[in-house]
């Protein structure tokens, strides 16, 4: 993950794309009039996502953040499905990220083992 998290507070997004079969989720991002740019949400261990269903996309994005996860120790019990120790956690590669973007039009919050950027213009 090489990207600028200061960059995304005050952008919009404009689309929360979840796709179960690759277990990514694409979040785009605008900065008008001309600037477009989506994070890439790869190997999810969890997510929720609370939008605003009476307004329409965009939505302003006020709150960004990204932490690392280095060690089982950090994940929370309630970020994954299994129990810690389980083997089904043993191979997961440390740092893992804990993301979370927000505002009172929506909020999304993930764990996830990488993050990639797009630039799409």
């Amino acid at each position: 993950m090489n990207f600028d998290v200061e960059r995304f507070k005050r952008s919009s997004v404009y689309q929360v794309a979840i796709n179960i079969e690759t277990n990514t989720v694409e979040i785009g991002f605008s900065w008008y009039p001309d600037k477009t740019e989506s994070l890439i949400l790869i190997g999810l261990l969890s997510m929720s996502y609370k939008p605003d269903f009476t307004d329409e996309p965009p939505w302003m994005c006020l709150d960004f953040s990204v932490e690392f996860i280095h060690s089982m120790d950090e994940l929370e019990q309630s970020e994954v499905l299994w129990e810690k120790g389980a083997n089904a956690l043993k191979d997961l590669s440390f740092p893992i990220y804990r993301f979370h973007a927000g505002s009172a039009d929506f909020v999304f919050s993930a764990v996830c083992q990488e993050i990639e950027v797009s630039c799409t213009s």
